[in-house]
């Protein structure tokens, strides 16, 4: 079924394309949905009408999201819209073509685990359902100063060798390469590359040092598909 935030469109009456296409600099996917909207009354049209209406104008505003399969979705802005009666009866032809703004398709669920890390590292298993690289977002507040931190999996690693001040949020997002201490973004003088998750069964390893410190860690992600 697809749907347009709480719009749904008919299963039976819709029909839907997906180009990929190149926009701005950026892989992008061109989605065109074709649909016939019926009703029993023309109170009953207006209303689908308007409340389709609606949800192309909140999916415009990122306050919406396309799902062509359940428990996926994308975010994007249209690039046509277009509503044609049909005069025999109660009835409306909609075409609508939308950009997205990346070729991601992501999964509607956050998945979060939490551990407080000890005796140096925290090892996290992590299970990805998709079929594309999923980027992490990895939330850390150490009890005590650490002088080294390290981000692993089976492909890739991070490592942050400065002070890093006890009861400061760390934050590492894989998707937008930031790496933040206190607010700045310490990617540039880490050495390696942020880790991803792989289709599958992942480990992350998160090391520390000195040894004797605890972390708290919230490590979230979203499954990823092409």
């Amino acid at each position: 079924m697809i749907t347009l935030g709480d719009f749904r469109f008919p299963e039976a009456a819709t029909e839907c394309q997906v180009s990929v296409i190149e926009a701005k600099s950026k892989v992008r996917k061109e989605i065109q949905i074709r649909s016939l909207l019926r009703a029993d009354s023309r109170w009953d049209l207006d209303f689908a009408l308007a409340a389709l209406r609606h949800a192309v104008e909140a999916f415009d505003k990122q306050e919406a999201a396309l799902s062509l399969h359940p428990g996926r979705y994308y975010h994007g802005r249209r690039r046509e819209f277009h509503e044609t009666p049909v005069p025999a009866g109660l009835a409306a032809w909609i075409e609508l073509l939308v950009f997205t703004l990346d070729r991601y398709e992501r999964g509607a669920t956050l998945y979060a685990h939490e551990s407080t890390a000890a005796f140096g590292q925290g090892r996290f298993s992590l299970f990805h359902r998709g079929n594309w690289l999923a980027p992490l977002f990895i939330t850390l507040e150490p009890e005590a100063p650490l002088t080294q931190l390290q981000f692993l999996t089976a492909d890739d690693f991070l490592t942050l060798e400065e002070t890093l001040p006890a009861g400061q949020v760390i934050t590492a997002d894989s998707e937008k390469r930031e790496l933040l201490v206190q607010g700045r973004n310490r990617y540039s003088i880490a050495h390696g590359r942020f880790p991803f998750l792989r289709p599958g069964i992942n480990t992350l390893t998160v090391r520390f040092q000195p040894q004797s410190a605890k972390v708290r860690c919230v490590i979230r992600y979203r499954d990823f598909w092409v």
